[in-house]
């Protein structure tokens, strides 16, 4: 601090004064600059202690956050961190709850661990809703692991390895000698003499009402509350097609003796007069009577489509899934005259699933390799955006069997008696004179067996998850020759 000082006795300040005052005023201008600078430098400081701050305390949000994920994550909560593998995405096509109900489910597959070896050979039963029948992937897995394990020499308990082999008896030859009249095992006999009998003790149940009862119980145990038909969309009909005069409803599976029983149809309902099916011609079917059969979508009235699926007699008919699909893929791509089929979906399939396909091949759509179809067909029901093809679409997406109450299923293995019997329960079989199928078309066990070796094991796998609802619906066994596969493969203890 400076001191200016004055002589009282001057006016003005000395000399020492002035050189006082000037330095005065040459410090505080200094002073005033210094405090300036300081405080500019002060509040970049400031900024960035509070930007420092930010920082530290968004990472410790970040790694709190990190932290918490891990932990629920590990806890599997919240299945952040989940990936996609070829046991669960194919979840939403062989559940049965199905996605006409539009409910979520879990990894759980229904798979019948008594169930018949082949309709066409030996009759069914009935699998009660107290036998332990729905296994999951890991029960199955650690099923055939035991098995597996006791083959190659490994120890372990043989009766609990046996017990675990349950599920994988639902697979046997196509070939197999027929089981007269194969009862479930029997329940321990109760103390009290009073106590209800099983329903799988009713002695001798037809073949008929095992189908039936296979099928009510595996709805049940995957959808126990029934949806009314008036609730049931006009768009979920579209395959139903009736017969006013006889009351008959029909759901249409192509490749499932669908043009024998549109030929049924077009007798009984009068479109065609003639008694023998075969005086229709074949390709007459679908295209000069093609509109002529009522389809049940076409009644806009709610509560009448209703009264008609209550009263009327409801039939379908179905074929083992995998060799209706080789059939298919013989008939639609392989036969130079099916042009539709080449050109709408035969281009799109080579040029997706063909490296190096030329021009004219994918131009054509004619050259389709079978196990580029089965690709085309598990990666189209994988990504869900589009159905299938009604010719190689699920039995269960079509006809609806979980929420429409079929009153008969047959088997095209089983084809001319099955339809007899409908006939004769409609009282229309003096109006259709036999036989009711010209060609009926099989493929032998060699012929399945050569196709379906083209195609990888994953994808085998995959596509016979895409129709496993199929199988396990209508009482179908394994294919053989699909079994031999994947556990000569090593892949068995997965599907």
């Amino acid at each position: 601090m400076f001191v200016v000082r004055y002589d009282i006795n001057e006016k003005e300040p000395t000399l020492d004064s002035k050189l006082c005052i000037s330095n005065h005023f040459t410090y505080v201008e200094k002073c005033r600059r210094g405090v300036d600078g300081s405080l500019w430098r002060r509040i970049f400081r400031r900024m960035m202690r509070s930007i420092g701050t930010v920082v530290k305390i968004t990472l410790i949000c970040l790694n709190l956050w990190v932290l918490a994920v891990v932990l629920v994550v590990c806890l599997g909560h919240w299945r952040v961190f989940e990936t996609v593998d070829s046991s669960s995405m194919y979840d939403n096509s062989h559940l049965v709850v199905m996605r006409e109900l539009k409910e979520d489910t879990d990894r759980k597959l229904p798979i019948i661990a008594m169930s018949v070896t082949n309709i066409s050979e030996v009759e069914s039963y009935y699998v009660p809703p107290e036998s332990d029948s729905i296994f999951s992937l890991d029960k199955l897995d650690k099923a055939v692991e035991s098995d597996s394990g006791k083959s190659k020499g490994g120890g372990g308990d043989k009766s609990a390895a046996n017990k675990k082999q349950a599920a994988p008896k639902n697979i046997g030859k196509r070939s197999a000698p027929p089981v007269a009249n194969p009862q479930p095992p029997a329940p321990p006999k109760p103390k009290a003499p009073a106590a209800p009998a099983s329903p799988a003790a009713n002695p001798s149940p037809s073949k008929e009402d095992s189908k039936l009862k296979n099928l009510q119980h595996w709805c049940q145990q995957q959808h126990s509350k029934k949806t009314s038909y008036d609730k049931i969309p006009a768009s979920k009909l579209n395959y139903i097609v009736y017969d006013e005069k006889h009351k008959l409803l029909f759901c249409q599976i192509p490749g499932a003796a669908l043009n024998e029983w549109r030929k049924i149809l077009l007798i009984t309902t009068k479109v065609v007069d003639t008694s023998a099916p075969s005086a229709i011609a074949g390709g007459d079917v679908f295209g000069k009577y093609g509109k002529s059969l009522k389809k049940l979508s076409d009644i806009p009235d709610a509560s009448k489509r209703a009264s008609i699926l209550s009263s009327y007699y409801k039939v379908l008919f179905v074929r083992d899934p995998l060799e209706r699909l080789l059939m298919t893929y013989k008939t639609k791509f392989k036969a130079a005259s099916s042009k539709y089929f080449h050109h709408t979906f035969g281009t799109q399939i080579i040029k997706k699933y063909r490296k190096g396909a030329s021009e004219a091949d994918i131009k054509a759509g004619s050259s389709v390799k079978f196990s580029e179809f089965v690709k085309y067909i598990v990666d189209v029901e994988h990504e869900g955006k589009v159905n299938l093809n009604e010719h190689w679409q699920q039995y269960y997406k079509q006809c609806h069997p979980c929420v429409v109450d079929y009153n008969f299923i047959g088997t095209f293995e089983n084809v001319e008696a099955d339809t007899r019997a409908v006939l004769k329960t409609i009282k229309a079989d003096r109006e259709v004179k036999p036989p009711y199928v010209n060609n009926r078309q099989t493929l032998s066990e060699k012929e399945l067996t050569a196709a379906y070796k083209e195609v990888d094991i994953l994808t085998l796998k995959n596509l016979y998850k895409v129709y496993l609802a199929d199988y396990t619906l209508f009482g179908y066994k394994c294919p053989s020759f699909l079994h031999d596969m994947l556990e000569k493969a090593d892949t068995f203890h997965d599907y």
